[in-house]
């Protein structure tokens, strides 16, 4: 087994992404990514994806390379940072999802020019969890 690791990237749709295509992401998501130990969370808004997957290396560079990279319903995709990680920031979570635009302004520029991701994307998820917010979709 390989080292666990967090992987954060951020890339543009294709074209506009409906809610359906939303639902159908998730849903591949969270019936694949139990099978080969991946956690996550997705965010998505303005046509703009943000993504952190965490897991075994080998597992996350495979979903990354094979699977998303060559996924026609985005491009640009850009690798904000990979970490080391000694534990999950998602345990529980296959795939995790929240809408950006309740992110604040400096949050979302922090995100998309690539700063802190793992920072700001576990303060969403701290911010999900004291206010009981449901993960939507």
């Amino acid at each position: 087994m390989s080292k666990l690791i967090s992987l954060a990237y951020k890339s543009e749709a294709q074209n506009e992404i409906r809610e359906e295509t939303l639902i159908d992401i998730l849903r591949v998501a969270r019936e694949y990514n139990p099978s080969v130990g991946i956690t996550g969370m997705l965010l998505y808004g303005e046509g703009k994806f943000f993504q952190t997957l965490e897991g075994d290396a080998d597992a996350v560079h495979s979903l990354f390379n094979d699977k998303i990279c060559k996924d026609e319903r985005h491009h640009g995709v850009v690798v904000l940072a990979e970490k080391e990680i000694e534990e999950r920031e998602f345990p529980t979570w296959a795939m995790g999802f929240q809408w950006t635009n309740g992110l604040q302004e400096e949050e979302f520029a922090m995100l998309n020019a690539g700063s802190n991701a793992h920072q700001i994307i576990g303060r969403i998820k701290e911010h999900m969890a004291e206010n009981n917010v449901d993960m939507p979709l």
